[in-house]
């Protein structure tokens, strides 16, 4: 199991919060925002290490943003090395799952899928017409969430 519980920042010059008491992910959040994208020689290293600056360098970051949610409260964090990557790299031992696994269906929109009418809910047991088959939210600012939370 990974601790998760709140490490020292590293020191550099972007992590002094004058008169804040604040825990490590919030620490790298004031930094992000802050100091990096200014393109200052100094911050280089920590902007490569910076999980913010990962995710905004994505590919399909415009498109579809991604956010890191964190509270006062919250004393998790992203482990200190940890890296996101936007492709899969298989290591030796690891195989790519077989066709037969893959899923999905050809609906050409989110309210195909909804009701009884796509194939690929056809194993769901509903016995109500019109019921919403779909366990996420496909519109609205809901839209991906899981239904019911």
């Amino acid at each position: 199991m990974i601790d998760l519980t709140s490490p020292t920042p590293s020191p550099t010059p972007s992590t002094d919060i004058p008169g804040a008491d604040v825990n490590y992910m919030g620490q790298r959040h004031y930094n992000h925002f802050f100091f990096h994208g200014k393109n200052d020689p100094n911050e280089a290293e920590a902007e490569s290490k910076c999980q913010y600056c990962q995710l905004k360098k994505f590919s399909t970051h415009n498109l579809y943003p991604i956010s890191i949610v964190f509270d006062e409260h919250e004393h998790r964090t992203i482990p200190r090395g940890f890296t996101f990557i936007e492709e899969n790299i298989l290591r030796d031992g690891v195989l790519l799952a077989n066709e037969m696994f893959l899923s999905g269906c050809g609906c050409d929109g989110d309210y195909q899928c909804m009701f009884s009418t796509c194939h690929c809910l056809q194993d769901v047991q509903n016995e109500e017409s019109g019921v919403k088959q779909n366990a996420y939210h496909v519109v609205g600012e809901r839209k991906g969430c899981l239904r019911g939370h």
